[in-house]
């Protein structure tokens, strides 16, 4: 006689499940919100923007969320969704190399 594998599930409209869903949920990192057929939004996003305009980007929403956080009724996700993005900042920064960040910066002002 085989065994049956132990399972346990929850119905989906079920407020367990629901709740296990919820706490699932990363809003920080990957908010299911921001998906459209398996594409973030940040990925077209990116692709839609030049190397140097995807850095005002980031650094765009650093400000936006550092400027809303003490009115939002969830300010410490707000701070990490600005740790987010100056981190994703810092590294692109740090691929490009600060000669080529500087060049690229210089041509704006040109």
């Amino acid at each position: 006689m085989m065994s049956q594998p132990n399972t346990f599930s929850f119905p989906n409209d079920s407020p367990g499940w629901q709740k296990i869903r919820k706490d699932m949920q990363d809003n920080v990192n990957q908010p299911p919100h921001y998906n459209r057929k398996d594409i973030e939004a940040i990925t077209a996003i990116e692709a839609s923007m030049s190397e140097i305009e995807f850095l005002g980007y980031l650094k765009g929403n650093v400000e936006k969320y550092l400027w809303r956080y003490g009115y939002k009724d969830k300010p410490i996700e707000d701070l990490r969704k600005a740790e987010w993005y100056l981190k994703k900042l810092i590294s692109m920064c740090e691929e490009m190399g600060s000669e080529n960040l500087k060049n690229n910066f210089n041509k704006i002002d040109e």
